[in-house]
């Protein structure tokens, strides 16, 4: 197996430090600084001659917030630090005012109205890496840890520029970690460095190895990538700036949440979507029927996708909760809609499934329901029984419908298969689907990869990052990839316990930075972001989040999204839809044979119902 765009990540993240700079040790009021100094070069935007381009050097030879060429005389270059507390301006809450007590205890800069207590951080050197992991407690970084995070002073030698210096032997072991420290620089250290740095603030785990599976997926060596290719194809002609001015369907907006809507050299297409339009022999389309987080917003519904290809195949990959209305919408007649691939058995994934079993009998789907879903821990936590228990629930809504409307298609035949394995689950018409495990809380959560006509479909449904997932979308089409809110975003707009939502956004899912990650290690044509919430306030940030990471095309998935992907290229646009669009019978599918009714409503209680004929004549009087 290939990693070949894990190098790819140090080398972006570091030269595309404009949009992943940031000082995690400080508090939260000193982000007040991103609106002032995009670049984070310690120069504010009204003064810097590049303000979206930080200093390679940190200004080093002059004030202009530019780029330079580095003069190594001149590489001890200090910050203004206007109080002389010894923190510089650019990171003190209080520029103004000195901290009143030295050894400050905390990172804010500011006078303390009592002394701080001692179980916090100290650091004597005031270089930001507290003294506990600090090697060089008394001595300051001299360039501020541009290769690593030891709190030591560095040689020029091991300065910004120098891409090459990672060591790869140590990026290999079964206890390491590699992280992006507070400069956007990347490291490689031991696990508990790295998980006691990320406790202080210091920067952010992007891979670690996990108990028992040997050493950590990839190699210093492998990381790495030489700056002028990546100089050439850096931004891919995409214009970030614009993804943070995108409107919602909310608010207004119309099209897709995306730079890139048209990739390669497509054919021409109408500005939307709308159903019925032909779909080309050699064509694959994709649509989000539900693009939501568990609970469904009017404007979102829970996670589903469906995939439409030329041949007259048609697949859902999850269905979650009030997805049913969006696959309507589309007007696809039900009949055809009853291939159901599902990752796992959370309800926001299944919770439309029974929906479409039931709207099926009476408007015309004569055949069964074909449901491809993993295994579990036993037979109870498997697909299989799953629908077993779903029919059973059902019972009173089967049999009420039987003998009134033809019930061929209420049946629902399970294609279970085993979780644990990497194997095609699907194999017919020219189509393979393979499913591969994923990390999701629980076993028995899978991803899947579609294969057709050299066109291919990668959907990762609920997952932690894993390489699993990067081993089997290499050079996909399309590859779409949950992007959950990140721990903070959870707390503050849904209340929820802060070491609650570390575990539920990074343990069980993935944040969009981390999701950028994976994109970038596997190189799909387009990559998409789903399961969260799109809303005016969380688009920007989804962006800059994503954009720390990954610089490829890439849209965030709103409800009705939609993708033609031919080999030439891919269109990316919004469907639109009659919203009280109300589906038919198939012709012929309404005289199909009836079955016999097995129970029956109870003679007393039918004796109750009214005279409508007579009453109808009366008051037609």
């Amino acid at each position: 197996m290939k990693f070949k765009k894990l190098n790819s990540m140090i080398a972006t993240i570091t030269v595309f430090s404009i949009l992943s700079f940031s000082f995690t040790v400080l508090t939260d009021d000193a982000y007040s600084l991103r609106a002032s100094d995009r670049d984070y070069d310690g120069i504010l935007d009204e003064d810097d001659q590049c303000p979206q381009i930080s200093e390679t050097f940190n200004k080093f030879e002059d004030e202009d917030g530019c780029p330079d060429t580095v003069i190594e005389e001149k590489t001890k270059y200090e910050f203004p630090d206007t109080d002389g507390d010894g923190f510089e301006d650019r990171i003190d809450n209080c520029p103004n005012l000195p901290e009143t007590f030295n050894n400050y205890l905390d990172d804010d800069g500011c006078p303390e109205k009592f002394a701080q207590t001692t179980d916090m951080k100290k650091d004597s050197d005031n270089d930001s890496v507290p003294d506990s992991i600090d090697a060089c407690p008394d001595e300051k970084e001299t360039i501020n840890e541009f290769r690593d995070g030891d709190g030591c002073p560095d040689s020029l030698e091991t300065s910004y520029s120098n891409t090459n210096s990672f060591d790869d032997e140590q990026c290999r072991g079964e206890k390491i970690a590699v992280m992006r420290v507070h400069t956007s620089d990347v490291v490689c250290v031991d696990l508990n460095t790295a998980e006691r740095w990320e406790e202080y603030g210091l920067g952010e785990i992007l891979v670690k190895s996990e108990p028992g599976n040997g050493n950590l997926v990839v190699s210093g060596a492998e990381m790495m990538k030489d700056l002028a290719e990546l100089e050439e194809t850096k931004d891919e002609g995409i214009n970030f700036a614009t993804e943070l001015t995108l409107k919602t369907l909310v608010e207004g907006g119309k099209h897709a949440l995306t730079a890139t809507p048209i990739i390669d050299n497509p054919k021409d297409y109408p500005e939307f979507f709308t159903p019925g339009e032909k779909l080309s022999d050699d064509e694959m389309r994709v649509t989000f029927c539900g693009t939501s987080m568990p609970l469904p917003t009017i404007s979102q519904s829970s996670p589903c996708v469906l995939v439409e290809l030329g041949n007259g195949d048609k697949f859902i990959f999850d269905i979650g909760g009030g997805s049913l209305s969006r696959l309507g919408a589309l007007e696809v007649p039900l009949d055809v809609l009853n291939k159901i691939f599902v990752g796992h058995l959370h309800t926001d994934h299944v919770g439309d499934l029974d929906m479409l079993w039931a709207a099926g009998v009476p408007f015309g789907r004569i055949v069964p329901i074909e449901l491809y879903g993993p295994n579990g821990a036993d037979h109870s936590m498997g697909t299989e029984s799953f629908a077993e228990n779903l029919l059973e629930a059902y019972k009173w809504d089967y049999e009420n419908r039987r003998g009134v409307a033809p019930t061929a298609g209420a049946v629902i035949n399970v294609h279970e298969f085993d979780w644990t394995k990497t194997h095609v689950v699907y194999d017919e018409n020219d189509v393979q689907i393979t499913a591969f495990p994923a990390i999701h809380g629980l076993d028995g959560a899978v991803s899947y990869r579609l294969d057709w006509n050299e066109l291919s479909f990668a959907f990762s449904s609920d997952t932690k990052p894993n390489k699993f997932y990067v081993e089997n979308t290499q050079d996909v089409d399309i590859s779409i990839h949950e992007t959950f809110l990140s721990a903070s975003q959870v707390v503050e707009l849904w209340g929820m316990n802060p070491d609650v939502a570390k575990t539920v956004t990074e343990k069980i899912h993935t944040p969009p930075s981390w999701a950028g990650v994976i994109f970038e290690l596997t190189e799909p044509r387009v990559a998409v972001g789903y399961h969260t919430y799109v809303t005016p306030e969380t688009v920007p940030l989804h962006f800059e989040d994503i954009r720390t990471t990954y610089h490829g095309p890439y849209v965030l998935a709103q409800d009705l999204t939609t993708f033609n992907i031919t080999p030439e290229g891919i269109v990316v646009r919004q469907a639109i839809v009659e919203l009280d669009f109300m589906p038919r019978i198939p012709e012929g599918n309404a005289d199909i044979p009836l079955e016999e009714r097995r129970y029956f409503i109870s003679d007393w209680v039918e004796d109750s119902a009214l005279d409508m004929e007579s009453l109808l004549e009366e008051f037609k009087k």
